[in-house]
């Protein structure tokens, strides 16, 4: 495999194409496994093009260097990659972002050089010029991950920054997200001349491939990311009981004070999994214009405002509607918002016997919390209608 490495390196040591993706096959490497070089903007179709170029290989390693481009082309790339058992590299000194991140994601064994860059955003739309985040995009990419495999703490990483910024993929936060990579001692070759990552995407520090670190983040960048992060939770909030848990799981502190008293992550769960029980259809939209977000230096920030919700019991016939205050405290520790204070009052709610309801019945968590662990729930608390 070192051979192969070395071999990859020498082939893509020049400058990345500005246009469409060049998509060939090298069989000159002295390890014998054809190197299949996706380099340069992929663009739409060249998913078809990729899957022409190795329809006749058994096997191989797919070597990347792109800025980019289209989601779905780098979606169904990775998706063949894995179909096909392939491997998939970034070489040492080269980088891989947006969708050829997600196509690299694809293979069966993945590598990366320690001096690579591997980086993720949330997917998006361009609006005259303006990137605009879209769910349908990153439902797109969270179906794709989950196939691949990988854990709902990865989707959440990987989704996470907005379109304009990067998370660059570092060992430390791969392992501790479940994202298989193997890295690769440095090149011993001399460094190419890459395209280097736009202002805003680029990383304090090439060799480090870590995130940005407190002291480099503006306001501006601490507001947006609060407001994600915020966004993020009402979102999750909403999906069904079989996933919910696990997802939020991902957003709490250890050790958090939660409306006026102190808790563990652990009893916050099961506070949530029993109302997640009781009113298992929930919804929650939060009024984006209603966010007021304050940040210290000390990496605190907090988050209040206003949040609709409409859940639903089928076995109950009951249906509530409402608005609440939110107000959440976040600290910022490895380059992850963690929630630290947690409190809401209700504004307004409604409650109604429905006498049909019929959606079908949702997965349910397989273990409810004991008798003793489930206190009634005042109607004040976040997220929560009245029971």
């Amino acid at each position: 495999m070192r051979a192969i490495f070395a071999t990859i390196s020498a082939l893509i040591a020049h400058p990345l194409p500005v246009l469409a993706a060049n998509i060939h096959v090298d069989r000159s490497s002295k390890g014998g496994i054809p190197i299949v070089l996706v380099d340069g903007t992929l663009e739409k179709d060249d998913d078809d093009v990729f899957r022409s170029t190795i329809a006749n290989l058994p096997k191989a390693v797919v070597a990347f260097r792109s800025a980019g481009g289209n989601l779905v082309a780098g979606i169904l790339i990775g998706e063949t990659i894995r179909q096909r058992d392939f491997a998939t590299v970034v070489p040492d000194g080269f980088h891989c972002a947006s969708a050829c991140a997600l196509a690299w994601l694809g293979g069966a064994r993945r590598y990366m050089g320690s001096k690579s860059l591997v980086g993720f955003h949330a997917a998006y739309v361009d609006r005259n010029g303006t990137k605009r985040e879209t769910g349908l995009g990153n439902a797109l990419v969270g179906a794709y991950l989950t196939k691949l495999g990988l854990s709902y703490s990865a989707v959440i990483y990987i989704t996470q920054t907005s379109p304009d910024s990067m998370t660059w993929l570092s060992k430390h936060d791969a392992e501790r997200r479940g994202i298989e990579v193997t890295l690769l001692p440095p090149s011993s070759t001399s460094k190419p001349n890459l395209e280097a990552p736009s202002a805003q995407t680029k990383p304090p520090s090439v060799a480090s491939l870590s995130n940005p670190r407190q002291s480099e983040l503006t306001t501006t960048d601490m507001e947006s990311r609060v407001r994600k992060f915020v966004s993020g939770y009402f979102f999750f909030w909403s999906l069904q009981n079989s996933t919910v848990l696990d997802l939020l799981h991902e957003y709490y502190a250890d050790q958090l004070v939660y409306f006026g008293n102190s808790r563990t992550k652990h009893q916050v769960m099961l506070e949530k999994q029993r109302f997640a029980i009781r009113w298992p259809f929930r919804s929650y939209s939060p009024r984006i214009s209603s966010f007021q977000i304050s940040c210290e230096q000390t990496a605190i920030c907090r988050a209040s405002g206003v949040v609709d919700w409409d859940v639903k019991s089928v076995d109950r016939t009951v249906v509530a509607t409402g608005s609440s205050n939110f107000d959440l405290k976040l600290r910022l520790s490895d380059s992850e918002f963690k929630i630290v204070y947690e409190h809401s009052e209700t504004i307004e709610r409604q409650l109604q016997q429905e006498a049909q309801v019929q959606p079908e019945p949702q997965p349910q968590p397989t273990t409810a919390p004991s008798p003793t662990e489930q206190p009634r729930r005042s109607e004040r608390y976040l997220l929560h209608s009245p029971d």
